[in-house]
């Protein structure tokens, strides 16, 4: 009965540990993602403040699609059902 209730308690404390280990670990990956998103966010510079984009096209070259019609290629298909 000893024997059972040694091995019951060596068998917990092995599971607690190897838990604590687990749940640290995860711990440290979830604050290095954090860290890694917050140094890319920090790295990143973005559009300029002084600088101005004019789209100096008429307005019906506005309205024409930028894609001419006679571009790409039509693709048949049938649906699976």
């Amino acid at each position: 009965m000893m024997f059972i209730l040694k091995f019951l308690l060596i068998f917990i404390i092995l599971l607690i540990l190897f838990g604590g280990i687990s749940i640290y670990g995860l711990a440290a990956a979830v604050k290095r993602m954090f860290r890694q998103a917050r140094e890319a966010a920090q790295d990143y510079v973005g559009p300029k403040k002084d600088e101005n984009v004019s789209d100096r096209r008429s307005p019906d070259e506005k309205r024409k699609k930028i894609i001419p019609k006679d571009e790409g290629e039509y693709v048949e298909f049938e649906e699976e059902n």
